[in-house]
């Protein structure tokens, strides 16, 4: 059995009794969570080796709300209550990185803040996502204007390997979870189509 699955067998609830688009919703959402709990226990990994206490902190921030999520998706069988807790563990941790690592404009992490607007409309009604989306673009809109008035932003103390490192994982991992997730969801529509044409 694939980690996915195994991820998903833990946390779906048996008896349900969904809707078809609570079943896609639920399955969106165990699929972020599995995702971003392991990008907690990759960063976790990583800060605790460079000792940045603030990602250390943000690192387990992530990992516990991810397992809060999925554990209320398995226990109250409501995705809509589960997925804002797997938003607080990837907006709070995503948005630390970038602030620590120089900012929106300046950080090679910026590529989360697409990621996590796209997390919020792939799993999350429309009105959830735009409401976790104006927040999180709201940050980066301080973050920008902060920027252009001088501010000096926290930089990251790595080694020159640990810089190439940061800039390739901060670059490429975003933009890979982000074509899984379009992947899956393309999947699932292909799946809607089908049986909607039987």
């Amino acid at each position: 059995m694939n980690p996915i699955k195994l991820w998903r067998a833990l946390f779906l609830p048996k008896n349900n009794g969904w809707s078809n688009n609570e079943v896609r919703q639920a399955d969106i959402l165990l699929l972020f969570t599995f995702i971003a709990f392991f990008v907690g226990v990759y960063s976790l990994i990583k800060w605790t080796k460079h000792e940045e206490q603030l990602l250390i902190a943000t690192s387990v921030f992530l990992i516990v709300f991810e397992l809060i999520s999925a554990l209320l998706l398995r226990v109250t069988s409501k995705p809509s209550l589960a997925l804002n807790f797997g938003f607080v563990g990837m907006a709070v941790h995503a948005l630390n990185i970038i602030y620590q690592s120089g900012g929106v404009v300046a950080s090679t992490q910026a590529y989360w803040v697409p990621l996590l607007v796209v997390a919020f409309f792939l799993s999350g009604t429309r009105i959830v996502a735009l409401v976790w989306s104006g927040l999180v673009i709201g940050v980066s809109l301080v973050m920008t204007s902060a920027h252009l008035n001088g501010f000096a932003f926290p930089q990251l103390e790595l080694t020159p390997d640990a810089v190439v490192l940061e800039t390739w994982s901060g670059v490429i991992m975003p933009l890979v979870v982000i074509c899984i997730a379009e992947a899956f969801t393309a999947k699932q529509k292909e799946v809607a189509i089908e049986m909607a044409e039987d």
